[in-house]
C-alpha cells in the first residue's frame, strides 16, 4: 500500500513539473523588437564651414581721363553693371573731330591727285611743244645762214633770249622735281617706295638745281656781249633744247598717281581704326562693377583722374562660397557636384538647406582639431543653395555645419548591426511574424554607423529582433517586445 501511495506521489509530482514546464515553455519570451519600414538610408559625417569671399576683384577703368563723377562709396552693395565712376569723354570727341579732318583732308587729296596730274601733264606738253618749236625755228635759222655760218657772230639778244628760255624750263623742272621728290619722301616713309627710287628723286633734284645754276652763269657770260659764232650757237641751243625735252619726256613716263592714293587710303583706314578705338574708350568711360558685391576698396574718392594702370575699386563678393576643410580619410568619398547639407545656426531656429561641391583641393593642409591635435585635411570649396529660403544668406567669417553623405538611399529598409549574425556564412536574422520567431537569410548591404542595409529578405512591416545574441531564441518560439 505504501508502495503504491508513493507512486501516485512521484506521478504528481512528475506530472505538475511537466505542467510548469509546458507552461514556461509556451508563455511568450520578451525581446527588444525593431519595426522594419522603407526610409532613407544615409552614412555622412561632419565638418565646420566657413563663409568666404568668393573673390576679390579689381576693376580696371578701359580708358583714362579726367574724373567726372564717382557713383558709390565704401561698403556699398552693388550689382554686375552698375556705375561706379564716370570719365569726362570731351576730350576725345576733340580728337573725333581733328581725325575726321585729317580723313576728309586725305579724300579731299585723293580726288585731287588726277585733276593735279592732269594739269601738270597739260603743262609738260605746253612746255614740250614750245621746245619743239624753239627746236624747229633753231634748225630752220641755221639752215637759211649755212652759207656764212663759220665767219658770221649771233647777236647778243638772241643768246640771251634763248637762254632765258632755257632758264625758265629749269626752273621748271626744278619745281617739278621738288614736287616728286615731296611725293617719294611720304611714300618712302610709309613703306610704299623702294629705296632705289627715292634715291632717284633725291638726284633729280640735284641735277636740277645744278643745271639751273649753270643756265643762270651762261647767261651772265652772254650779257657781258662776248661773240660767239652762229655754229656754236646753233649747237649749244640744239642740245640744251634736246636735253630740256628728253627732260620733258621722262616727266611725263613718270606716274605716282595710284601710289599717293594708296598711300591716302592707308592715312584714311589708320584713321577710321583711331575713331573706332576712340568710340570704344568713349564707351568705356562709364566704369561698371564687373560682378555682385561690395566696394570694399574705393580708389578713386580722393582722386580726379584715373589710368588704365590703376584700379578705381575693389569689389568683393561675399556670401556665395563655404570652405571647409575634410579629413584624408574622408575626403576620396566626396566627387564634385555632390550634395551636401549645410546647418546655419540661429537663436530663432537653425537653417538646413543644400550646397553644391564645386571644388576639391589635391594636396592636404595641416590643421589643429578643438584638442588641439595636428590633422592633415584637404580644403573643399561648396556653393550653398540659399534661393531655396528666402533671406538665408552668409557673410564673410559666418560658420556652418557641413554634413558630406558618403551614402544615401531612400526607400530602404535597414536594421541594428546587433540584430545580425552569421550561420554558415549566411547572413540571418530572427524576424518576427504573427508573434512567433524565424530565422530567415537575409542579403545585406551598406553598412551605416549603427545599421546595416538589408537589400532583400525583408518586408514592410516586419519586427525584428535587435538582439540576436538572445539564447531562448529559437524558431516558432512566441515573443513579445520588451
Amino acid at each position: 500500500m505504501k508502495k503504491k501511495v508513493k507512486l501516485i506521489i512521484l506521478s504528481i509530482i512528475v506530472l505538475a513539473a511537466a505542467g510548469t514546464g509546458y507552461y514556461y515553455m509556451s508563455m511568450p519570451i520578451t525581446v527588444p523588437l525593431s519595426s522594419i519600414t522603407a526610409k532613407t538610408a544615409e552614412l555622412a559625417f561632419s565638418e565646420q564651414g566657413l563663409a568666404v569671399a568668393e573673390s576679390v576683384v579689381q576693376v580696371y577703368p578701359l580708358t583714362q581721363g579726367q574724373l567726372r563723377s564717382v557713383n558709390v562709396s565704401e561698403g556699398q552693395s552693388v550689382q554686375k553693371g552698375e556705375i561706379i565712376c564716370e570719365i569726362d569723354p570731351e576730350p576725345l570727341y576733340l580728337k573725333i573731330s581733328q581725325i575726321k579732318s585729317v580723313i576728309s583732308g586725305s579724300e579731299r587729296q585723293i580726288d585731287n591727285l588726277d585733276v593735279e596730274q592732269g594739269r601738270a601733264r597739260d603743262d609738260l606738253n605746253t612746255s614740250r611743244n614750245r621746245l619743239n618749236a624753239e627746236l624747229l625755228a633753231l634748225n630752220a635759222e641755221e639752215r637759211s645762214n649755212s652759207l656764212s655760218l663759220e665767219t658770221q657772230n649771233i647777236s647778243v639778244d638772241e643768246r640771251l633770249r634763248m637762254q632765258d628760255i632755257l632758264i625758265e624750263q629749269n626752273v621748271n623742272d626744278l619745281t617739278r622735281a621738288r614736287d616728286e621728290l615731296r611725293k617719294a619722301e611720304l611714300l618712302y616713309t610709309a613703306g610704299s617706295l623702294p629705296q632705289f627710287e627715292y634715291e632717284a628723286a633725291l638726284d633729280l633734284v640735284t641735277k636740277s638745281e645744278t643745271a639751273l645754276g649753270a643756265a643762270e652763269s651762261e647767261r651772265s657770260v652772254i650779257a657781258q656781249g662776248r661773240g660767239i659764232s652762229k655754229t656754236d650757237y646753233y649747237s649749244g641751243a640744239r642740245a640744251a633744247l634736246v636735253a630740256q625735252i628728253d627732260g620733258i619726256n621722262q616727266s611725263l613716263s613718270k606716274d605716282y598717281t595710284g601710289a599717293m592714293k594708296d598711300y591716302y587710303k592707308t592715312l584714311i583706314q589708320v584713321s577710321e581704326a583711331e575713331l573706332a578705338q576712340i568710340d570704344r574708350e568713349i564707351a568705356n568711360c562709364t566704369v561698371t562693377a564687373s560682378s555682385d558685391g561690395v566696394i570694399t576698396k574705393l580708389n578713386v574718392k580722393n582722386t580726379n583722374f584715373v589710368t588704365t594702370s590703376a584700379p578705381v575699386a575693389e569689389i568683393t563678393a561675399i556670401g556665395n562660397t563655404i570652405e571647409v576643410y575634410v579629413s584624408t580619410k574622408d575626403v576620396d568619398s566626396i566627387r564634385l557636384g555632390d550634395v551636401a547639407e549645410l546647418t546655419l545656426k540661429r537663436r530663432e531656429g537653425d537653417v538646413v538647406f543644400t550646397a553644391e561641391v564645386k571644388d576639391i583641393g589635391d594636396m592636404a593642409e595641416i590643421k589643429l582639431s578643438t584638442l588641439g591635435v595636428e590633422e592633415r585635411k584637404v580644403k573643399v570649396r561648396i556653393d550653398p543653395h540659399t534661393r531655396q529660403i528666402p533671406g538665408v544668406s552668409f557673410g564673410v567669417g559666418y560658420e556652418v555645419d557641413v554634413k558630406f553623405f558618403v551614402y544615401r538611399e531612400e526607400g530602404k529598409f535597414s536594421v541594428p548591426k546587433s540584430a545580425l549574425y552569421k550561420d554558415n556564412g549566411r547572413d540571418m536574422l530572427w524576424v518576427v511574424r504573427d508573434g512567433v520567431a524565424e530565422a530567415i537569410e537575409v542579403t545585406t548591404g551598406m553598412e551605416l554607423r549603427t545599421e546595416t542595409v538589408v537589400e532583400s529578405g525583408l518586408s514592410e512591416g516586419d519586427f525584428v529582433v535587435t538582439d540576436a545574441n538572445n539564447s531562448s531564441l529559437r524558431n516558432g518560439v512566441k515573443v513579445r517586445n520588451e
